[in-house]
């Protein structure tokens, strides 16, 4: 007998969306790799593309995990078969001949069997709007570089090797400074712009 209720919902999720009460978060939470699924070279050209999507739209999140592959791969493949139903039921219309008699077109079927598929994987890698409706995402996990040193004049030579090496050393740039923040979390170094 399987467990009721609704499935408990992961522990990254919770912190998405907020949650800080460390008895509402599981911190013993198995946690895999957090690299990214590397695309199986199996799979057909349009399952590919939803798979390049679903990375490029959702890597940030640091929510799909490599161990997640396999999920991935199955939302991917019924995108593609929904596609592929879908495309081919507009051509074929919903009433088909069979055996001289009119009946309903089993495409149908196949569409909405790969249209439930995807919905209850969508759910599961966060990718539908219900489930990232409580999410939130940290401004951190965008790639503004975190300069941690034990002084001020180190942070600003580090700051200055980083511009020099994003070749933004010519553009004002700044450099948020905050015993409290520095402490926790670092110097920002904000993207340049140009007057």
């Amino acid at each position: 007998m399987g467990r009721r209720g609704p499935a408990p919902t992961p522990t990254k999720v919770k912190q998405l969306r907020g949650e800080t009460r460390p008895s509402r978060l599981n911190l013993r939470e198995p946690m895999p790799s957090p690299d990214i699924p590397k695309m199986p070279r199996d799979m057909d050209a349009e399952a590919k593309a939803v798979w390049r999507r679903v990375l490029r739209d959702m890597r940030h999140t640091g929510v799909i995990r490599a161990a997640d592959a396999d999920i991935l791969r199955c939302y991917c493949e019924a995108v593609s078969r929904y596609a592929q139903a879908a495309r081919l039921y507009s051509q074929t219309g919903p009433i088909v001949k069979r055996d001289g008699n009119l009946v309903k077109n089993p495409l149908h079927q196949v569409a909405r069997d790969n249209a439930d598929e995807i919905r209850q994987f969508a759910r599961e890698l966060g990718l539908s709007p219900s489930a990232r409706v409580g999410l939130r995402i940290e401004r951190d996990n965008f790639g503004v570089p975190h300069v941690f040193a034990d002084s001020r004049d180190d942070v600003l030579a580090t700051v200055e090797r980083i511009a020099k090496g994003l070749d933004i050393a010519g553009y004002p740039h700044d450099v948020l400074f905050s015993t409290r923040l520095l402490k926790k979390r670092g110097t920002r170094v904000k993207s340049p712009v140009q007057e």
